[in-house]
């Protein structure tokens, strides 16, 4: 199955290459447009300096007359313009440091983070009775207690099996809204068929030029936002006590940076130093770099989690010559351009599964290019192996397990019955 899924990753790769050749010759002709509009808004910038210059000789003489007067009334104003500015630059400075405590990375925080991305995938009676195997073993090692509020799974537009549910964790003061990744090869056939960027705006939102992949707009939009929305609202009573955490991994990823949005945008999640958070591992790039930058400006704390040479999140690529990044390209073009949300941490960054080895990426560039996007080789099994653990693994459920069991007895008569004839 990992090999089947790493195959499939690998052509959607490919496929995404060869559409966005297509594109290149559309591209040249916007930017040869754009540059003889520069031209001549040149010669009409000349003209008009010419013409301003006699006009500013006048206005320098009347404006002398003026300031002479006006001396003694601004020194006063000076005086309390001057400490309101004091007192908004000490605000800042606080912000700052404030904004800088609650980015940090943590390592440890971000594999419970990981884990929790996990409880989707499972059934509702084995997360709320924390016995699905590996995750749940690993989440009661950790001695993290974990309340199940609520689990919501429901079969998608596309036919596809998508999931979320909300958590509680008393010790830590938190709200986790996890969400379930992509883990079927026909979903992963759905995600590319539906993976344009288009248009995108909800009931709380709407700003020009903002777009997001069909696929992940479609899934939120249809099968998500009224049941998010509601669990907002239900939940919202403890937010001054609680933190509230959006996360997932791979198509998880991509759907909780969508609720992240709407929780703030509703109004319904105030904005404060330290939460709500987006905390995602092996994103896709969402959206293009008009809806990202929005995103990147409205939540406060963010980290974008990719392991070492992952595919799934240079995927789709960040411009139409697939070697380096154009930000302004998504703005214009509906084909596979994306840009990518903050804050990068780069883990694994030399293949060996270490602790201490990751990296904290530019925070005001998420196409960091001395991060993972310096990688030229990309493998799709690293998907599979955050932490250095087998996502497979991860998910080895009880009912996961009796379906091998099954499946295994069956190709045993197989090769028995194969063997008799």
């Amino acid at each position: 199955m990992a090999k089947l899924n790493s195959l499939i990753l690998s052509l959607v790769l490919i496929m995404n290459v060869l559409i966005i050749f297509t594109s290149c010759s559309n591209l040249k002709q916007i930017n040869i447009g754009n540059l003889e509009i520069d031209n001549m808004n040149k010669d009409i910038n000349s003209t008009v300096e010419s013409n301003t210059d006699d006009m500013n000789d006048i206005n320098d003489m009347n404006n002398t007359k003026d300031t002479n007067n006006s001396n003694d009334m601004n020194d006063t104003k000076d005086t309390n313009e001057t400490n309101a500015t004091n007192d908004t630059n000490d605000m800042n400075s606080n912000n700052k440091i404030i904004n800088e405590i609650e980015n940090k990375f943590d390592y440890d925080e971000s594999f419970y983070i990981y884990l929790l991305d996990q409880l989707p995938y499972g059934f509702e009676d084995q997360v709320r009775n924390m016995t699905c195997g590996y995750t749940c073993d690993k989440l009661i090692e950790l001695n993290q207690t974990i309340e199940l509020l609520e689990f919501y799974q429901v079969i998608s537009v596309q036919s596809d099996k998508v999931a979320y549910v909300v958590l509680k964790n008393e010790q830590k003061k938190e709200i986790y809204f996890s969400f379930k990744g992509t883990n079927a090869n026909l979903q992963l056939i759905h995600e590319f068929i539906h993976s344009t960027y288009e248009p995108y705006e909800t009931v709380f939102f709407k700003l020009e030029n903002a777009k997001a992949m069909q696929y992940f707009q479609q899934v939120y939009l249809l099968s998500f936002q009224d049941d998010i929305v509601k669990n907002l609202r239900k939940y919202a009573y403890l937010q001054d006590e609680y933190k509230f955490v959006f996360s997932g991994f791979s198509l998880g990823a991509a759907l909780a940076s969508l609720a992240s949005l709407d929780a703030i945008t509703s109004d319904i999640i105030k904005t404060r130093a330290d939460s709500p958070v987006l905390y995602t591992h092996g994103s896709p790039r969402v959206a293009n770099a008009v809806l990202s930058d929005y995103i990147n400006s409205i939540v406060p704390v963010m980290f974008r989690v990719v392991n070492y040479n992952d595919l799934v999140p240079h995927v789709p690529p960040c411009s139409h010559y697939l070697i380096y990044c154009v930000k302004e390209q998504g703005t214009y073009s509906n084909f596979f351009v994306g840009w990518h949300l903050k804050k990068e941490i780069w883990i694994n960054t030399k293949g060996i599964n270490e602790k201490d080895d990751y990296k904290e990426c530019d925070l005001n560039n998420p196409e960091d290019t001395h991060c993972s996007d310096k990688q030229i080789i990309l493998n799709p099994n690293a998907h599979e192996s955050y932490y250095g653990i087998d996502h497979n693994i991860m998910l080895n459920w009880d009912y996961v397990k009796d379906e091998l069991e099954l499946e295994n007895k069956v190709n045993d008569i197989k090769d028995k019955f194969t063997g008799a004839k």
